[in-house]
């Protein structure tokens, strides 16, 4: 037997499940609207943002936004190439799926999110 089953599928209005990830203006930035497409693309299934997302990789905004505390350069290096700073990294490569300019909109999304953090009641 399988030991991974398909038991439902769930039609979900994306606005609604996930409403921390951008703000109503976000269309307004070609380049970050383009990078929020990418990272809900590929990138939302492991990673947060606003507590929203995936569990396996860390949370990106809260309490500190990545791009706060680790330097531009750095990051898209890291995203190109995560086993050259991890060994045994679970985060794929994404050097062969982007351009540069590609990972560069995914980090001004990031970026543009730390304007946007996500306050609990």
């Amino acid at each position: 037997s399988w030991l991974y089953q398909l038991t439902a599928i769930e039609v979900i209005d994306f606005a609604t499940k996930y409403d921390r990830l951008y703000t109503p203006d976000i269309a307004e930035n070609a380049t970050v609207y383009a990078g929020f497409k990418r990272f809900t693309e590929n990138c939302l299934r492991c990673h947060s943002i606003n507590l929203q997302g995936g569990v396996e990789g860390p949370e990106l905004n809260i309490p500190q936004n990545i791009t706060e505390y680790r330097g531009h350069d750095t990051l898209l290096a890291f995203i190109k190439n995560p086993a050259s700073f991890r060994a045994s990294s679970k985060m794929p490569s994404m050097e062969k799926r982007y351009t540069d300019a590609e990972i560069e909109s995914i980090l001004a999304y990031i970026a543009w999110m730390a304007d946007h953090k996500w306050q609990s009641e």
